[in-house]
């Protein structure tokens, strides 16, 4: 990693107290001074203006050198860099830094060998192929998660900007995408129905989030820490665009990591299951803190109004009422090759022929 990249994952290349220190620049150094004064509202004079870096050998200003409760944490927990320490995703001494320039902090504490960048026309078929190759014989003899990801490209619900791949050494490692979707508000009172979620009405008022998925990583880079980066990079520009909470069905030991919580404790309940169960396999995260009891709303999806989106999302705040419950339902687009079999054959058929095996730890056996 660049060595002036600091422990936060800010840069201090475009730090102006180094650039007054690099130089001795005392009219810059007086600048800064007065800029972070009124910042900060302390008294910091020129001469404390001395800096060459926050991981680098040399003078520190007072605050970055003792003060700095983000590089004290990570000098004391003895790691390189807050990219290294396993509670990055969801730490509060960071969050400072990382609820004002999210995307930024993550693309900077994460291994120069790779890059992160928005998905190209020019890399569908490889995307797809990759996702194949990551999903077959995982979940079902063969799979088909890369038609899913093939189909939602034309989608309304499909987020552009949230469509990213993973590269390394001019190779497309990691592939995520996400869709816009919401969740049904199924009570605001504290008294739930005993019944199961699958009778509940679609009539019922809305809150836009989003989901994603499918997400991979290459089979040769998988349990190297490749995927949690690539979602923790999708996350933050999650935040940046609007999106509020975002829910998917996984394995929580993975994406606990990345901030993930049972969902149910949220009270977002899984269509199709008891209302009372914990349904541990459906995940959720508030992207925005007290999003799913608050007034925040997503930008309405492609085709809708806004106003339709303002009028379908809860406005009271959340110490007026009782905890709500939503209801979540899988997106109708996860279910393209079930619903569409002749043309998942087809598009199958353009791929290079790959052996379906049923293994036991298949969750969709044929």
């Amino acid at each position: 990693m660049n060595p002036l990249i600091a422990f936060c994952g800010l840069d201090c290349a475009s730090c102006e107290a180094r650039t007054a220190t690099i130089h001795n620049d005392n009219a810059l150094r007086t600048r800064v001074a007065q800029k972070w004064s009124a910042l900060n509202h302390a008294d910091i004079r020129p001469e404390d203006i001395h800096c060459t870096g926050c991981r680098v050998d040399g003078v520190k200003t007072p605050y970055c050198d003792h003060l700095c409760p983000i590089r004290q944490c990570a000098l004391q927990h003895g790691v390189a860099h807050c990219g290294e320490c396993a509670e990055m995703a969801h730490c509060d001494t960071l969050h400072c830094v990382t609820d004002n320039a999210p995307a930024e902090v993550l693309a900077n504490l994460t291994d120069t060998d790779y890059t992160i960048r928005l998905e190209r026309p020019e890399d569908y078929r490889a995307a797809e192929e990759l996702t194949r190759d990551a999903f077959w014989n995982v979940y079902r003899p063969g799979c088909q998660e890369h038609y899913v990801l093939h189909c939602y490209r034309n989608r309304p619900e499909f987020i552009p900007e949230l469509s990213f791949v993973m590269e390394k050494d001019g190779r497309l490692i990691g592939q995520v995408m996400f869709v816009r979707t919401a969740l049904e508000i199924i009570t605001s009172n504290s008294q739930l129905p005993a019944d199961d979620c699958s009778q509940h009405s679609t009539l019922n008022p809305q809150l836009r989030i989003a989901t994603f998925g499918p997400i991979c990583i290459a089979p040769d880079y998988k349990r190297k820490g490749y995927g949690l980066k690539l979602l923790q990079y999708a996350l933050a520009r999650a935040k940046e665009i609007g999106i509020g909470a975002v829910c998917m069905e996984g394995n929580i030991d993975f994406y606990r990591h990345a901030g993930f919580v049972v969902a149910s404790t949220l009270g977002v309940h899984y269509h199709g299951e008891p209302i009372e169960d914990e349904v541990p396999y459906f995940l959720a995260q508030e992207l925005v803190p007290g999003y799913l009891q608050g007034q925040h709303t997503m930008d309405a999806p492609a085709g809708q109004s806004q106003s339709v989106a303002e009028e379908t999302a809860p406005r009271e705040p959340a110490s007026a009422t009782p905890r709500k419950e939503y209801l979540y339902t899988t997106p109708q687009g996860y279910f393209a090759a079930i619903e569409h079999p002749d043309a998942f054959a087809a598009y199958e058929a353009t791929f290079p022929h790959k052996e379906k095996q049923t293994l036991p730890t298949q969750i969709f056996p044929e």
